[in-house]
């Protein structure tokens, strides 16, 4: 009997000890498990509705949405998505990426069969990919000549033509966020997301940008937008600038934020690109004058257009590698006007640059130092007198000095080089796109250059 109730007892232990084990387990898991990834978005605009995608992979639907007073969804449409489930790691798993994104470029031609009557390329793998070890390209949301069948692309969001037709509208390049996610249960959003103007949140997101209020004033703000997927948020602003109460300039810029161990945020990247041309502002012709255009105007650039498939559009100019001068060189024969001495061998002889050309080498000349970081270089090419804002001479070269070394790298292509000669000089304008590991910014600058002891000096530079 002694024995039996031993047993018994025994056998109880340790059905309570697997229970507790089991339990403790279950716990633990539960601790260690990914946190839910949730939503959180804001839209302030003075140019109407925001519209933003949300695409729900495992329901294969893509939603419009607007943000005017409040938020509605303007139309649901079916869609399909890779074949394989995950987000996307490689290229060619056939996943399709989830997280935030915006579209870079606007395809349309109609002899286009793979992605029907039009493509709208994303900017995958962003910068949340590229820390995360993502790779792979060419994600788009385009049209399908076939037939839709679920989960069946190679990592695109396909749609048929007509319903692309119809949210094509809405896609706007670099503004109407694509937000990518697995299922419904992310998506958890407020009635609206309305961003209130001069609010702690909106002077916080534009001190997120370095958007300087004393420069970029509260009423120049066109767009603000704050997207937050996790524990990764996106920072959006559109913005005017004004160059001597005459010229406008359309700016955009966007800061990728991640969270800390600390709980401190931090900025991974920043973009900042300038619409180009400028707007010419206080241009009054008289009735005999005809109107100038802005390509008419000296020192500025004409209008660029990009032409897509059979498509031409106005757009940002494609990013190209370093533009090159060129400098001529010929064979000259050295001819003596002294009647009977021999004549020379014939040498190779640079011959002496005509005044253009003497620009273009001297800002290569400064383009190349600042890409190499050579200070000394770079520092030279402006005139003793320099004045940037609060800073003369000396303290551009701290600032550069402070840069070079935050940044690993710096990469400067400059295009479409205009010159317009003044009475101290020359204003040489053009389009320049910078890049470092952190920043990455597109506008038109222009550099005031004076002659100084026939030396090309840097007096002002302004975008």
């Amino acid at each position: 009997m002694k024995v039996f109730f031993f047993l018994k007892s025994l056998i109880l232990i340790v059905i309570c000890s697997f229970f507790i084990l089991f339990t403790d387990l279950k716990t633990s898991k539960a601790l260690t498990a990914e946190p839910e990834v949730h939503l959180q978005l804001l839209f302030y605009s003075t140019n109407g509705p925001s519209y933003f995608i949300v695409v729900e992979k495992k329901y294969q639907k893509l939603k419009l949405f607007e943000q005017k007073d409040s938020l509605r969804m303007i139309k649901e449409f079916t869609c399909a998505t890779g074949e394989n489930p995950g987000t996307k790691k490689t290229s060619g798993d056939a996943r399709t990426p989830e997280g935030i994104y915006h579209i870079t470029e606007i395809y349309e031609d109609k002899r286009i069969t793979v992605f029907g009557s039009r493509a709208f390329h994303l900017d995958y793998p962003n910068i949340f990919d590229a820390h995360a070890g993502r790779l792979g390209d060419g994600i788009f949301i385009h049209g399908t000549n076939k037939k839709l069948n679920p989960n069946s692309t190679n990592g695109c969001i396909t749609l048929n033509n007509s319903d692309l037709d119809e949210i094509a509208p809405y896609l706007a390049v670099n503004t109407t966020p694509i937000i990518v996610l697995d299922t419904q249960s992310e998506l958890m959003l407020e009635d609206s997301l309305h961003l209130e103007k001069n609010s702690s949140r909106f002077n916080d997101l534009l001190e997120n940008l370095a958007l300087n209020p004393e420069t970029t004033p509260v009423e120049n703000i066109k767009n603000l937008t704050y997207l937050r997927r996790g524990e990764q948020v996106i920072i959006s602003a559109s913005y005017k600038i004004f160059e001597d109460k005459l010229t406008q300039y359309n700016e955009h810029k966007r800061a990728y934020l991640a969270k800390t161990p600390t709980g401190n945020w931090r900025t991974l990247y920043a973009v900042q690109n300038q619409a180009p041309p400028p707007t010419i502002l206080a241009l009054h012709p008289t009735k005999t004058e005809s109107t100038k255009k802005i390509g008419d105007l000296p020192g500025k650039i004409k209008d660029l257009e990009v032409k897509i498939g059979n498509t031409t559009q106005k757009s940002n100019p494609p990013l190209e590698a370093d533009s090159q001068p060129v400098t001529k060189t010929s064979t000259l024969v050295a001819k003596s006007e002294i009647p009977g001495t021999k004549t020379s061998r014939p040498t190779n002889i640079k011959p002496p640059l005509d005044k253009n050309e003497e620009l273009h080498a001297f800002v290569e000349k400064w383009r190349t130092a600042w890409a190499n970081k050579d200070i000394d270089t770079y520092i030279n090419c402006y005139s003793p007198s320099f004045k940037s804002g609060n800073l003369n001479r000396e303290g551009w070269r701290a600032k550069k000095s402070y840069l070079n070394k935050k940044y690993s790298f710096i990469t400067i292509s400059i295009r479409n080089i205009a010159i317009e000669w003044t009475s101290n000089g020359a204003n040489v304008t053009f389009q320049q796109t910078y890049k470092s590991d952190q920043l990455q910014n597109r506008c038109t600058k222009t550099l005031q250059l004076v002659n100084k002891k026939n030396r090309w000096m840097i007096e002002n530079e302004h975008i």
